[in-house]
C-alpha cells in the first residue's frame, strides 16, 4: 500500500482462486487477469464493504469525472477492475432494434458490458455496490449496504445492472457470469440475462435514475445510459455541473 497516496494495487486473483472458479464452470482464460486494481482508502478499515468500478479503454475518459462526483459525498474504498485484462470474445450481432435503443456505439459497448459480470466476482468486499462510470453520484449513498441483492428497474423493463448492490459468492452472480461466457449472442446486453429472482431485491428508483424518465429532484445517482447519454457528459459535465451557479 502507498500510504502516502492512500492509493494500493491489488491483484484480481490468485491461484487458488482460479481452480476455484474452474471447478465452478468458469474457464480460466475467462479470468485472464491478474487484474489490475486500485484500492483507495482513507482509513484502514477492513474489506467488510465497498465500491467496484471497472471499464475498458475506451472508457477511462469518464473515471476523473465519476470519482469528482463520488468522493464528494462519499468515502467508502473504491476497488477497480480494467476490464482489458478480462479475456472474453463477445460476437458482433447485427441488430437494429438494439441499435435504435442504445445509440451507434453499441457494438463497442456490448464488448465491455458482457464483461461486468466476470468483474463482479473480482470484489475484495463481502458486500459490494457496482457503480458504472456513467452514473452521476450526487448524495450519500450509505442507505444501499442495507441490501444483500438489489438492481433497480429498468425502463424498458427487467432490472438496469447500473448499480448492483450484492454479497461474495452470489449463486446469482456466478450463474450471471456464466451466461454471459457462453450466451452472449442471444442477449443485447448484460443487464438482459438477469432472471426475475424473487432473491432480488429493487432499488429506489432515484438510485439509478435515467433521464428518460424526466426530471428527478430527488435523485441520488443519475444513469446517462446510452450513446447520447456519454456525449452529454462529455458537453455539459452532467447535470449538476449544468445547474450549477458556478
Amino acid at each position: 500500500m502507498n500510504r502516502e497516496r492512500g492509493i494500493g494495487h491489488a491483484r484480481g486473483h490468485g491461484h487458488g482462486h482460479e481452480r476455484k472458479r474452474e471447478e465452478e464452470g468458469l474457464s480460466s482464460s475467462f479470468f485472464r487477469a491478474r487484474a489490475r486494481a486500485r484500492v483507495r482508502a482513507r482509513s484502514s478499515s477492513s474489506l467488510r464493504k465497498g465500491i467496484l468500478v471497472g471499464c475498458d479503454a475506451s472508457q477511462t475518459w469518464l473515471f476523473p469525472w465519476w470519482w469528482k462526483n463520488y468522493s464528494a459525498h462519499n468515502n467508502h474504498p473504491v476497488f477497480f477492475v480494467d476490464f482489458e485484462q478480462i479475456s472474453l470474445s463477445v460476437p458482433k450481432v447485427e441488430n437494429k432494434e438494439w441499435e435504435a435503443i442504445y445509440g451507434p456505439d453499441l457494438h463497442d459497448a456490448r464488448k465491455s458490458w458482457f464483461k461486468k459480470p466476470a468483474a463482479l466476482l473480482l470484489s475484495p468486499f463481502e458486500k459490494t455496490i457496482w457503480i458504472d462510470l456513467d452514473c452521476e453520484i450526487l448524495a450519500p449513498i450509505d442507505p444501499l449496504f442495507d441490501y444483500n441483492l438489489a438492481f433497480a428497474r429498468d425502463c424498458n423493463g427487467g432490472y438496469n445492472s447500473g448499480v448492483i448492490v450484492y454479497t461474495k459468492n452470489s449463486p446469482l452472480i456466478q450463474n450471471w457470469a456464466l451466461t454471459a461466457q457462453h450466451s452472449s449472442h442471444l442477449y443485447m446486453g448484460d443487464q438482459n440475462m438477469l432472471p426475475e429472482d424473487p432473491a432480488i431485491e429493487e432499488l429506489p428508483p432515484e438510485y439509478n435514475w435515467r433521464m428518460s424518465q424526466g426530471l428527478n429532484p430527488s435523485a441520488r445517482i443519475i444513469h446517462w445510459v446510452g450513446s447520447w447519454g456519454k456525449t452529454f457528459i462529455r458537453e455539459y459535465g452532467g447535470l449538476k455541473r449544468m445547474t450549477s451557479d458556478e
